[in-house]
């Protein structure tokens, strides 16, 4: 059995899967297995899986009909025969030494069932998400203390338990359209105690212009996904106790809470009946709402906006919005 299962979701990536793939196989590390989930491609990356499955033995091609990310994720995590998971999406791409630096963090933090590194931002303009060295944090709480954990919540540069995975039933999500690697993660962090990270940069995250991070769904996706989170929220701030965690994460349903307010109003909301906009304003979390407010990207106008639905104004709030929608 191998190590190690890195898990790589593909679909419609033949412009960047050589590299993902490339990346995979040139690690100084070995002991691994790479499982490529086909997620019902339309392009040439189920042919590209298939050609690099034939040269080497260590790579394992799934497919299914299309049903998303992290639907392949877990396809990949039943799939998995490792002891430890590491996730990569097929667009980006690690440095060759990004097993072995989770190796090594595992020998010399033997206690951790969590470990993580920096990653590269490649964009327009390049930036790093990274800790500042290397450490152990003993409690979720130290870990929320000292990091922006939102920058970092996403599957990729981590190494995962897959027996934590497992046996407490932890997978990805597909009612969450937007984080759903939040929720993941957020179910993870209830079943460890100790986080050792590297300062290591090993991990290159491609942001595309129109990519999915950035899109609001219609109503009905994103307060399901609102109502999900928010539980396992709940959850966790149930079993982790800490000021640190609610912080963040108040300011990130916080975010969310305003994704669910911005889909009442796209192009599909704002052809609805006025009273159907009204009783779906009604059923916005306005605590949530208020702490947006805090956000440095919130403007003047949605400080407005949050005010009149904190102050219960809806047919106000309702009309300022369409005119200013409208101009």
């Amino acid at each position: 059995m191998p190590d190690i299962s890195v898990i790589v979701p593909v679909y419609n990536a033949e412009k960047y899967l050589n590299r993902c793939i490339d990346s995979v196989l040139s690690q100084s590390y070995n002991d691994f297995e790479l499982i490529l989930v086909n997620d019902g491609s339309q392009d040439g990356s189920l042919e590209i899986c298939q050609e690099f499955a034939e040269k080497d033995n260590r790579i394992r091609v799934f497919s299914q009909a299309n049903s998303g990310a992290s639907a392949a994720r877990n396809h990949g995590i039943d799939k998995a025969n490792g002891e430890w998971i590491t996730f990569v999406d097929a667009d980006d791409s690690v440095d060759c030494d990004y097993l072995s630096e989770f190796v090594d963090l595992r020998r010399k933090y033997p206690n951790s069932k969590l470990f993580t590194c920096g990653l590269q931002i490649i964009s327009d303009k390049t930036a790093s998400v990274s800790f500042d060295h290397y450490t152990q944090y003993k409690s979720i709480e130290d870990f929320y203390g000292q990091n922006n954990v939102f920058q970092i919540c996403g599957p990729y540069c981590k190494l995962f338990n897959l027996n934590i995975l497992k046996v407490n039933t932890i997978h990805f999500s597909k009612r969450i359209r937007c984080a759903e690697d939040y929720g993941f993660l957020i179910d993870y962090l209830g079943h460890i105690d100790y986080i050792a990270v590297s300062p290591k940069y090993l991990y290159n995250y491609y942001k595309h212009q129109g990519s999915l991070s950035s899109s609001v769904y219609d109503y009905n996706i994103e307060n399901s996904g609102y109502i999900s989170l928010k539980k396992k929220y709940d959850t966790l701030i149930g079993i982790k106790h800490g000021a640190s965690i609610k912080k963040q994460h108040d300011s990130f349903l916080a975010y969310y809470s305003y994704r669910v307010l911005c889909s009442i109003y796209n192009r599909e909301g704002i052809t609805l009946p006025k009273d159907v906009r009204i009783g779906r304003i009604e059923a916005l979390d306005t605590e949530m709402l208020s702490i947006y407010r805090y956000d440095k990207s919130c403007t003047w106008y949605l400080k407005i906006l949050i005010f009149l639905l904190v102050h219960r104004k809806y047919k106000l709030f309702d009309k300022i919005h369409l005119l200013r929608m409208k101009r």
